[in-house]
This record gives C-alpha cells, sequence and structure tokens, in this order.
C-alpha cells in the first residue's frame, strides 16, 4: 500500500496505505507546500484558512492580498505575531478563480483560490 501507485488523490501529499477519506486534516508541518505556506480549504466557500510552517511562525509582517481574474485587488491585509496560521474572508465574492498573494519578508507565494 506504501507504493506511490496505491495513493489517492485528495489531501495534500495524497494518502498513502489507505482510501482517501474526506475530508482532510492537515495535523502535520510536513503537509506544508509553497515554501512552508499553506492556503486551504480550495475549492472554499471563501473563509481562507493559513497554515504557516514554524520558521515563519515569529514576529514577521504577513501581507495577503487577492486579486480576481482581470487583476483587481478585491483584498488586503496586514498580520502581525502570528502563531502557526491565521484565516481571512472573502466570502462576499463571487465564485470564480482568485489569486491569493501572501509575502513574508522576502518570500512571496502565489496560489489560485477557488470559490464555489
Amino acid at each position: 500500500f506504501n507504493e506511490g501507485t496505491n495513493w489517492q488523490d485528495g489531501c495534500p501529499e495524497g494518502s498513502p496505505a489507505a482510501a482517501f477519506v474526506a475530508p482532510c486534516i492537515i495535523t502535520s508541518t510536513n503537509l506544508l507546500n509553497n515554501n512552508g505556506i499553506n492556503l486551504f480549504p480550495n475549492p472554499t466557500s471563501g473563509i481562507i484558512h493559513v497554515q504557516l510552517s514554524n520558521q515563519l511562525n515569529s514576529n514577521n509582517n504577513i501581507k495577503v492580498e487577492v486579486y480576481n481574474y482581470v487583476g483587481d485587488k478585491i483584498y488586503g491585509n496586514m498580520y502581525k505575531n502570528i502563531v502557526e496560521g491565521f484565516s481571512f474572508d472573502i466570502s462576499n465574492q463571487a465564485k470564480g478563480i482568485y489569486l491569493t498573494r501572501i509575502s513574508i519578508n522576502d518570500l512571496v507565494v502565489d496560489q489560485l483560490i477557488i470559490i464555489e
């Protein structure tokens, strides 16, 4: 079961040795991607959770920006003194695909988010 051909899609990193069970529960920092930043769920109803790896949990300023498909910024906020993660709400936006940009010092991570 541990062979990659037996993995099931649906959770970050797949689900080795067992069938996929929804919903995914992220309990370990080894599931973080995008340089230690994980946004979930995706697709979303508009509430987006941001999980940070331990090395990013400090007194860093974290800038979050969200852009619509034509490049208009529809959300922007600065977060300070974050421990583990935070959430933000863009549920007032129409269904569609949005670009989320998270900046921490010199690290910039872009990720597409789908609002259903």
